[in-house]
């Protein structure tokens, strides 16, 4: 469905930390795969939520929506050496 780089946003706060990932696409609401492929060759697959709204002021935007991404997963990331910035993924619909 989708394969290229996006953009993982990572925000610490006095909860916890927690991540998403911007929208890459226009789809539906729904549970999709999510791989992360690393440079060692070993990929870090899940599944992730993706969320669509529609703003209040379509002049603002429009469509938006991310893949939220749990904190214990983001935590793996972390510990696997994927940082905020730019990360090459796959997204496929869990369907």
């Amino acid at each position: 469905m989708y394969e290229g780089y996006v953009n993982l946003h990572i925000y610490p706060t006095s909860h916890g930390t927690f991540g998403f990932i911007s929208k890459v696409l226009d789809i539906d609401t729904g549970i999709y795969y999510v791989e992360f492929p690393t440079r060692s060759g070993i990929s870090i697959l899940v599944q992730l939520k993706y969320n669509k709204h529609r703003r209040q002021n379509r002049r603002a935007g429009g469509d938006s929506g991310v893949f939220k991404i749990p904190q214990l997963f983001l935590r793996t990331l972390l510990a696997w050496g994927i940082q905020e910035g730019y990360v090459y993924v796959k997204i496929w619909w869990a369907g």
